[in-house]
């Protein structure tokens, strides 16, 4: 499909805003991977308000240019690309890449958090980041093990004196 400069620059402007509002996202190779695969990862992404395109490197340079978070990832991209990103946390969107590569010939190349860029070797470090929820429910797990502790303590004391 061949676009006008309006419509370059439309796409450019969308996903220089949308970039604004993330920390991190993650790049991915999809050569090779079917459209309906592609179709159930959109899917998958929809339910989890991650957004995924793909568009033209040329583009998505242009849209980064500017942008101070994920400037150190210009001119890096080559070939078939797809992009993942999240609002909400920044470790979501590598998570849903990485388990869609375990069954199918999706390769993620490389991800970019606050200015960083993560190489595919270490791209475990957003993919295990917990979620806000996991983080809490941890907490409250832990909380809980510490009042029974203490309670057992204080029983354990009242026990022995």
């Amino acid at each position: 499909m061949i676009l006008n400069i309006n419509e370059k620059s439309n796409i450019i402007n969308n996903i220089y805003k949308l970039f604004i509002n993330v920390s991190s996202i993650v790049i991915a190779d999809y050569h090779g991977v079917s459209a309906n695969e592609i179709n159930s990862l959109r899917k998958d992404a929809y339910q989890q308000n991650i957004s995924i395109f793909i568009i033209k490197n040329t583009l998505i340079n242009r849209a980064i240019k500017e942008n101070n978070n994920f400037k150190c990832l210009f001119n890096l991209f080559n070939g078939p690309t797809l992009i993942a990103c999240s609002s909400k946390h920044p470790g979501i969107a590598a998570r849903l890449l990485y388990n869609f590569s375990k069954n199918t010939k999706l390769k993620i190349k490389m991800a970019c958090f606050n200015g960083n860029i993560i190489n595919k070797s270490k791209i475990n470090y957003l993919v295990n980041m917990p979620t806000y929820e996991e983080a809490i429910i941890n907490i409250i797990k832990l909380l809980k093990e510490v009042s029974l502790l203490k309670l057992l303590r204080v029983l354990n004391f009242i026990k022995n004196n």
